[in-house]
């Protein structure tokens, strides 16, 4: 279920591969009996490029970002898709600054990350299936002189094996 993006509507991030520095990747078998059908924990690391600003030195600008995640050899989908395909199961994300800027000498900044969560996304009107994880997130930027250039994530998402 997407982040309700009420009241962060200033700033709207959205990001591809291309802006993911030095993702990682892990995988773990685990028992499907104790994960409700997951046969694989799969972690990704990685850093997210781009540039939010503050609008104000009084008041927090907010807004959303969206992250298309890379998980190189596994591909991902809430949806039976057939054997090459992981069914989604659920997911956590932890987002942090990872780069930030001061671009002066004011004295109200502040960085924040309200929330995130990991999805499945399925595209629509595409030829061939592209379906992915994606992370969204709550952003936040105080001060007109404060930058927020970078995340960095880690996902942990569980999925069942299809044979």
């Amino acid at each position: 279920m997407p982040l309700d993006t009420s009241g962060y509507d200033e700033f709207n991030i959205e990001l591809g591969p291309a802006d993911v520095e030095t993702p990682q990747a892990l995988e773990v078998r685990v028992d499907p009996r104790e994960n409700h059908g997951a046969g694989v924990m799969c972690t990704y690391t990685g850093v997210l490029r781009f540039g939010a600003i503050g609008a104000s030195d009084s008041t927090w600008s907010r807004g959303s970002l969206v992250a298309r995640i890379p998980t190189p050899g596994r591909r991902w989908s809430s949806i039976s898709r057939g054997p090459e395909w992981t069914g989604f199961r659920g997911a956590t994300a932890v987002l942090s600054p990872a780069s930030i800027f001061h671009a002066g000498s004011g004295n109200v900044l502040g960085w924040a990350v309200d929330a995130a969560i990991v999805e499945p996304f399925i595209p629509i009107g595409v030829p061939e299936p592209d379906d992915y994880l994606r992370i969204q997130a709550l952003l936040a930027v105080c001060g007109t002189e404060g930058i927020l250039y970078r995340l960095s994530y880690q996902v942990s998402a569980l999925g069942a094996l299809h044979s």
